[in-house]
């Protein structure tokens, strides 16, 4: 049982929760914060998504370049900007294939052309 002194015998003056107004702000401002937070979080995370594409996609159990990489292996004339996979002068391998080794800013590797694909041989992180 509460008192004006204590509660259920222990001294003391009752505390209650007060909702006024500096504590209403308080919530308020903390609740728009951590919204804010959020809300950047993932524009941020489809900024990133959207401005890369996966250099690589599987495909009948080999790994085959796509997107700007397969662009470039192509065409290495493609080269003329910055960030862009570098590749160099063709080679064949043991196999008669034609090959290119190429070079981003994740990953390095071979990939040779085997059929209408560049498929990748080899690969390596940075």
């Amino acid at each position: 049982m509460a008192d004006a002194y204590g509660v259920n015998g222990i001294e003391g003056p009752v505390r209650t929760w007060q909702f006024g107004p500096r504590s209403r702000s308080i919530f308020w401002l903390s609740f728009a914060a951590i919204g804010a937070v959020a809300i950047g979080a993932f524009l941020q995370g489809a900024w990133l998504v959207q401005g890369q594409e996966s250099p690589f996609v599987y495909e009948a159990g080999s790994l085959i370049a796509a997107g700007e990489l397969e662009s470039v292996l192509y065409d290495p004339s493609l080269l003329g900007y910055e960030g862009a996979p570098q590749v160099s002068d063709e080679f064949r391998n043991a196999q008669g294939q034609v090959c290119r080794r190429f070079t981003d800013d994740q990953v390095s590797g071979v990939a040779c052309r085997v059929g209408g694909d560049w498929r990748v041989e080899e690969m390596r992180q940075d």
